[in-house]
């Protein structure tokens, strides 16, 4: 059963009070388009998982370590400890029927290293469900804003965008979109590799378009309006198609360059006034990349993304290799001499001396 229109509107009120007393709620960057699902219990949740077929973990086996936890806009994700790894725990709060969506696009795309590793379910003694997954120190956002970030090179930077790019590359040839591309969605590990690892996560609101045309749905839409394509708000029931990500990564790349949220709770719109604007020191390469990245016709689509941002990379390793070389020659002409190179000068200028003495070619300097 779908809700009344006068419930809808009792939601909408709820929320407008909820965003009155606390301005500053990170519900205010969201943006619902399209309806309002009903909502289903714990255990008729737990019940379809298991007709998916997911495997399902004992919730005793899961010792969750409580001084961990982080929210989201509608979820709350805590570490623990499962077969002696380190796991991420994800309770979905008053969204719980978005469960069963994730844990459907997580079966299907998470075998990729830039999408979050899917573990199972499990369920607690009401019946709610949490996702497992593999535990990343911290989201993007974190890392971005940390004082780590700010000694990171763009090396460092260009290789976080080539993951989110090549995860939604993958994402997209899977026939998934994401709909909901922010820096609090992709994941940062600074322990694998030189320039450490990221992956996109959060597949709640993300949508199978095959299975969306199947059921000739049209549907929903969530995204943070600093990072939501502007097209999409010009329909009430817009279907998301890969360009919508795109749009988005295109201000994930500017808050990598800038360090700044493209989202404002202070600006009236929503949308921090500097988003998009030149970063003095981004590259112009990647500068002109973003601006492609949202360009509303012809964007550009994630796989030329990806070959570009490993131009660029491949073109600054060229550019370090050739300055540690000219910097090496240089290092060869200022150094001075080695000990068993001067001794052989002093002797060879001592023999001439001594033949000048002799011939007296050199009298008139003594």
């Amino acid at each position: 059963q779908w809700p009344s229109i006068d419930e809808v509107v009792i939601q909408l009120e709820n929320l407008t009070i909820d965003l009155d007393n606390d301005p500053n709620s990170e519900r205010l960057e969201s943006v619902c388009i399209g309806f309002i699902g009903n909502e289903m219990t714990g255990h008729e949740i737990h019940k379809m998982l298991e007709l998916l077929g997911v495997q399902t973990v004992a919730y005793d086996d899961i010792k969750f370590e409580q001084t961990n936890e982080k929210k989201g806009g509608f979820a709350i994700v805590n570490s623990a400890q499962f077969q002696g790894n380190r796991v991420a725990v994800k309770f979905q709060g008053k969204h719980r029927g978005d469960i069963i969506q994730e844990v459907k696009i997580l079966r299907q795309v998470s075998r990729n290293p830039n999408i979050v590793e899917f573990r199972g379910i499990t369920k607690d003694e009401r019946f709610a469900s949490y996702i497992i997954m593999k535990f990343y120190p911290f989201s993007l956002r974190e890392h971005i804003r940390s004082r780590e970030y700010k000694n990171k090179d763009n090396h460092h930077k260009l290789n976080i965008a080539l993951d989110i790019a090549k995860g939604l590359t993958f994402l997209h040839d899977n026939g998934v979109i994401h709909c909901d591309v922010h820096s609090g969605n992709v994941l940062y590990d600074p322990d694998v590799g030189k320039d450490g690892t990221s992956c996109l996560t959060d597949f709640g609101l993300s949508w199978d378009l095959k299975e969306a045309e199947d059921k000739q749905l049209r549907p929903r839409t969530y995204g943070r309006l600093g990072y939501l394509d502007p097209e999409l708000l010009k329909k009430p029931r817009p279907t998301p198609a890969p360009r919508h990500d795109v749009y988005g990564m295109a201000a994930l790349y500017w808050e990598i360059m800038s360090k700044e949220n493209p989202c404002s709770t202070s600006h009236y719109s929503g949308i921090n006034p500097k988003r998009f604007q030149q970063v003095k020191e981004c590259p112009d390469e990647f500068h002109q990349l973003y601006e492609e990245c949202r360009h509303p016709e012809p964007r550009i689509s994630t796989v030329e993304v990806v070959r570009k941002l490993e131009k660029m990379l491949g073109d600054m390793v060229r550019q370090e290799i050739e300055q540690l070389e000219v910097d090496g020659i240089e290092k060869e002409r200022n150094e001075p001499a080695s000990e068993e190179v001067t001794s052989a000068i002093v002797s060879e200028t001592s023999h001439t001396m001594d033949s000048g003495y002799q011939t007296g070619s050199i009298s008139t300097c003594v």
